[in-house]
C-alpha cells in the first residue's frame, strides 16, 4: 500500500499533511510505497521544487517527509541492525568521538560561507536533523538521541574504534559485495551492476529516488549538477550504505569495501574531516563527470569505511564509442587515497570486476593484504581470489540484463572447482562464488578462514543500471540471498533462535523488479 503525502511546512515548524494535488504549495512531496512482502523492497520517492523555497528547507523538509513516511521502519531497521551493537556502551563511545568531529565541522563552516562543497556538508545535517524530527512527529518509539547520526556512520564503526584502540588490530574481513561494470559484443551497451553482501538482519530493503535541487551555494541560481538520486538504501539513511546510485548528471557510482589488515593504518583516521557517507553524497551532488566524482570525495578524507569506488560516465560513451575518461576507480584508506582513468581495461578486457581486494598496488600493499596472502594464498590476491577467477570465465555469457542476473545470483558452489576450500565437511564454501550464501556452510564445519565458514551473511540484493536503463533513470533490482541454484532463505528453517527480524518475510522468494525513477511501475 502507498502513502502519498505532501508537506506545507517550513523550517523547523511543524507539518501539516495535504492533498498531493496541492505540491505546488508544498516545500517536498513524498511518496512511500510498502512491498517488502510481496518484492522484497519498499520504495520512498522525495520530490521538491528548484528555486521556490531555500536550499535549508528543501533539506530539513525532505528529511521530515522521510523520518514520518518510513518511521516504523526506521525504528524496525534500528532495532534489527543498532539495538544490540549499542548495548554496553560501544555507541556512546563512538558518539562522543563522532561529536568531537561535529564541533571541527561547525567550527569550520562559518570560514567556508558561498563554498560550494561547504554548503551542501551543511545541507546533510539539517537533512539528519529533519528526518530525526519527521520520526519523532510519527509517534513511534523513542530513539536515543544518537540514533539518526549512528544510523548513518554504521559502516564506519570499525575505522572510528579502531582509531580509539578499542577495535583489534588487523579485523579479519568479511566480504562485502561483487560489482561487475560489462560491455556489450557490439558495444551498443554497458551495464553496471552490484551485489550487496551483508548481514541478513540488514534486510530492509528500500529503493529511494531524492529530487533535490540544491543550488550550488547560497549565492548561486545554479543548480548541483547531481539533483535526481536513485539509489538503493535503508530505513532513516539518506545515502546508500551498500553504495550504488544512478544520477542524472550521467554518473552511475558503486563500490566494494576493502578490508584492512595493517592496524597501524588506524592512526591515519582522521577526526578533522568529513565522514565517508557525508563525502560520497556530496560528490554524487557536485560531479559533472568521473574524474570530478574521485576528486571531489577525495577532499577531507577521514578514512572511514575504506572501498573501491567504481564511476561510471554514461555522458563519455555512446554505442561503439568508449571514449577516456568514462570509468574512473578510486581506492581509499585511512591517510591514503588512489584514483585512476581505467577505461583501457574495459576497452581491452571489456569488463571491470570488483570482489573486495585492492586493485592498485600501493593499496593492496599498505593495507597489509600481502600478509594475509603469504598466510592463507590466492583467495587474499587481486588475480586469484575465488570471484576474480569466476567472473573472468563467465562474464562472456551476459548477453543481456537476464544473464546478468544469472550471473550476478550465482551460486553452485558445490560444483564449481574455483569454489572448493580445505573445509570441511564440503570441501567448499558458499562464500566463494558471486553471490554469497554463507547460512549454507554447516556450522560445526572447520574452514581455513573464518570469510569461508558459516554465518547469517551473504549476497543480500542485485542491481542493475545500463547505458539503456539509465536514460530511462531505470533501475532492475532483486530482493534477498540467492535461490537459483539453492534453496530459498527462510529465518523459519535458518536455525535462527529467536524471534526473526522486525519487518522480515519469512521467505526471500523474490523476483526481479524495475524501478522506475526509483519507484515501482
Amino acid at each position: 500500500m502507498g502513502k502519498l503525502l505532501a508537506f506545507t511546512f517550513i523550517l523547523l515548524t511543524v507539518a501539516k499533511v495535504i492533498n498531493s494535488e496541492k505540491f505546488e504549495n508544498s516545500v517536498v512531496l513524498g511518496i512511500f510505497t510498502e512491498k517488502i512482502n510481496e518484492t522484497g523492497w519498499s520504495s520512498l520517492t522525495i520530490d521538491t521544487k528548484f528555486g521556490t523555497f531555500s536550499d535549508e528547507q528543501i533539506a530539513n523538509n525532505s528529511g521530515y517527509a522521510e523520518g514520518f513516511l518510513t518511521a516504523k521502519y526506521i525504528y524496525y531497521n534500528w532495532q534489527n541492525t543498532m539495538a544490540d551493537q549499542c548495548r554496553n556502551g560501544r555507541c556512546d563511545k563512538i558518539w562522543s568521538w563522532i561529536q568531537k568531529q561535529h564541533d571541527w565541522v561547525d567550527a569550520n563552516e562559518p570560514h567556508y560561507e558561498g563554498n560550494k562543497y561547504w554548503h551542501q556538508v551543511h545541507l546533510m545535517h539539517v537533512q539528519i536533523a529533519g528526518l530525526a524530527q519527521g520520526y519523532k512527529a510519527s509517534g513511534q518509539p523513542k530513539l536515543p538521541d544518537y540514533a539518526f547520526d549512528l544510523l548513518q556512520l554504521a559502516e564506519e564503526f570499525v575505522a572510528i574504534e579502531g582509531k580509539m584502540g578499542s577495535k583489534p588490530y588487523g579485523v579479519t574481513g568479511l566480504g562485502s559485495c561483487s560489482a561487475l561494470i560489462k560491455i556489450s559484443e557490439d558495444y551498443d551497451d554497458i551495464w553496471f551492476t552490484h551485489d550487496t553482501w551483508g548481514s541478513y538482519f540488514e534486510m530492509l530493503k528500500m529503493m529511494k529516488r531524492y529530487y533535490l535541487p540544491y543550488s550550488l551555494n547560497m549565492r548561486s541560481g545554479d543548480k548541483v549538477p547531481g539533483s535526481n538520486i536513485t539509489f538503493s538504501s535503508y530505513p532513516g539513511v539518506i545515502h546508500s550504505i551498500d553504495d550504488f546510485y544512478v544520477i542524472n548528471s550521467g554518473l552511475a557510482v558503486m563500490e566494494t569495501t576493502n578490508t584492512i589488515y595493517n592496524g597501524e593504518l588506524w592512526k591515519f583516521v582522521e577526526q578533522e574531516s568529513i565522514m565517508e557517507f557525508s563525502r560520497v553524497m556530496i560528490a554524487n551532488r557536485l560531479a559533472e563527470s568521473a574524474e570530478d566524482w574521485v576528486e571531489i570525495y577525495s577532499r577531507y578524507n577521514s578514512g572511514t569505511y575504506n572501498n573501491q569506488w567504481m564511476v561510471l560516465d554514461y555522458n563519455k560513451f555512446s554505442p561503439g564509442n568508449v571514449r577516456d575518461g568514462t570509468l574512473y576507480v578510486l581506492e581509499q584508506l585511512p591517510g591514503y587515497i588512489e584514483r585512476q582513468d581505467m577505461t583501457y581495461v574495459l576497452r581491452e578486457k571489456g569488463y571491470w570486476a570488483s570482489y573486495n581486494i585492492p586493485f592498485f598496488a600501493e593499496v593492496y600493499n599498505r593495507s597489509g593484504t600481502p600478509k594475509m596472502a603469504d598466510k592463507h594464498g590466492d583467495w587474499f590476491t587481486h588475480e586469484g581470489h575465488p570471484r576474480a577467477k569466476i567472473f573472468k570465465r563467465d562474464q562472456g555469457s551476459v548477453k543481456d540484463v537476464t544473464s546478468l542476473l544469472k550471473l550476478m545470483r550465482y551460486n553452485d558452489f558445490m560444483n564449481d572447482p574455483f569454489s572448493k576450500c580445505e573445509c570441511t565437511p564440503n570441501h567448499a564454501s558458499a562464500e566463494n562464488v558471486i553471490a554469497s550464501r554463507s547460512d549454507l556452510n554447516p556450522a560445526n564445519g572447520t574452514y581455513p578462514i573464518p570469510q569461508e565458514g558459516h554465518r547469517l551473511h551473504g549476497a543480500t540484493d542485485t542491481k542493475i543500471t545500463s547505458y539503456k536503463l539509465f536514460a530511462k533513470h531505470q533501475v532492475v533490482g532483486v530482493a534477498g540471498p540467492t535461490w537459483d541454484q539453492q534453496p530459498v532463505f527462510k529465518w523459519s528453517t535458518s536455525g535462527y533462535k529467536r524471534t526473526r527480524p522486525l519487518g522480515h518475510p519469512d521467505a526471500f522468494k523474490f523476483n526481479s523488479v524495475v524501478f522506475k525513477g526509483g519507484a515501482f511501475p
